[in-house]
Order: C-alpha cells, then structure tokens, then sequence
C-alpha cells in the first residue's frame, strides 16, 4: 500500500482498526477528507525553489541514473537493537543539557537516527520523513494521506544525536536554511532516506493469536538505488533497522546499542 492510499501512520491507523473490528471494539475514526490527502508536495517552509529543485529534480534525477548501476551491490539488511541499551545512551547524551540544550531532550529515536548516520558510508546528505499531523495547522493526528516532510541534513552532522534533536526543535523544523540544501551530493547520488516507523507502529492482535515480532517487508527497500533505512519496532524489547547501503563504515554508537 507504500504511499498510495497513505503514508505509514496512515497504514498503522488502518492496522488498528482492523485488529479493534477483530477484537470485538470500536477503533478510534480515521478522517480521510483532508483535501492534501494524496499529495507527495508538501515540503519544508523554508525550501527556497532553488532547494526544491536540487532535491526532487534534475541533480536528483540524475543522481539515481548515477546509481543504478550500484543496484546489484545493494541487499537488504536487518538491524536488532535493543532498547534497553538505546535507553541508556540516551541517558548518557542527556548529561551533556548544560553544554548543549538539545541534548537534554533527545529521544531513542535520534539516538538510532545518529547510529545510522555513522553507518552509512555512501551518503553524504540524508532527508528523514516527519510528520506534519499535530505540528502544522489544520493537520490532525488521524487525518489519514502521505501527510510528511523529508527534512535533508548533512550526513556528518547527523552522527551526533543533539543535532538531530536541535533540527526537530528549531523553528524553521529544517537543518539548511533556504538555498542552502548542496547542490554535489545529489547530483553523485550520495543522498539516502531514513524513514522511522517505530513511533507509528500500531500492533495486529487477532482472538486466539499472539504477536510476537513486527518486520518489515525486503521489497520496500530492495530496488530503490539509493540508500534507505527504515527503523521499525520488532518487539517490546527490541527495536530493528532495515537498511540496503552500498556502502557501509564501522559504527561504534551502533555497536553500542546491537542487541
């Protein structure tokens, strides 16, 4: 259903609602009258034209040319993390509040986010998907459709989980400022995407059946040629990445957090 009848907190809202119907209950109501309900073009309020067209045109365009020929390179990949040890870097992170403001109000997520960011050594800029539902006026929480941003940020700048935390507190919700988005990463197609579902997910229980792990399908990821990386929620104890990086580097904040 990728992003033809919506997005993933859509999907995740249609999962609930199925598993509420199964289980006897009245699921929370989805709107599915926003007028914005279909679109893919929304993007940052401060992407200038210049900003839009190095990012969705022809130096992305031909960035993508640039990397088919990396698709047999590329498999997909699976990430067990465990939250426990996320929780506790976070922890650590946090101490640093006084130096840095932001650091005091990181989540797990930018934790994994920044984990990623040192992994990947193909993409020199990355764009993670945000939501805009309860952060824009007159988007709400249930309104269902590919109601998102992708934020692009420096890739270098990503392997410290404060600053990807000061990016979601700014203003502006955006790393560059207008016309700052580079113009060489995409056109070498050294861009890649981080989408979190992690905070989404919704769980499918049926009667007489017990979820025991959520996983991603390969065929999401496997023949885009450029790097992606989806976080998901495999468990209560464990979350997972799915990744299919041409090229990857060691990872010390990664391995800290393996399962």
């Amino acid at each position: 259903m990728s992003h033809a009848v919506g997005d993933g907190t859509t999907f995740f809202e249609i999962v609930s609602q199925i598993s509420s119907y199964m289980n006897g209950n009245e699921p929370c109501s989805i709107n599915w009258n926003h007028p914005l309900k279909a679109t893919h073009e929304i993007y940052p309020d401060n992407f200038s034209e210049r900003d839009y067209h190095r990012s969705y045109g022809l130096p992305f365009g031909w960035g993508l040319l640039k990397n088919l020929r990396t698709l047999k390179s590329r498999t997909c990949r699976y990430l067990l993390l465990s939250k426990a040890k996320i929780a506790e870097k976070k922890n650590e992170f946090r101490k640093k509040r006084d130096t840095n403001p932001a650091c005091g109000r990181i989540s797990n997520n930018d934790i994994v986010m920044s984990a990623i960011c040192e992994l990947s050594g193909s993409s020199d800029v990355f764009a993670f998907d945000r939501s805009i539902r309860g952060v824009k006026e007159g988007f709400g929480l249930l309104d269902a459709g590919n109601l998102f941003v992708e934020v692009p940020f420096d890739t270098q700048a990503g392997k410290d989980p404060c600053e990807i935390r000061n990016i979601l507190l700014k203003d502006s919700g955006a790393y560059y400022e207008s016309n700052e988005v580079p113009l060489l990463p995409f056109l070498n197609g050294r861009v890649g995407r981080i989408t979190s579902l992690a905070s989404v997910t919704k769980k499918a229980t049926f009667p007489g059946s017990k979820l025991l792990c959520q996983l991603p399908s390969a065929s999401f990821i496997s023949d885009l040629p450029l790097d992606v990386a989806v976080i998901f929620r495999f468990d209560d104890e464990h979350w997972g990445v799915m990744h299919n990086f041409r090229k990857t580097e060691h990872s010390p904040l990664l391995e800290s957090i393996l399962a």
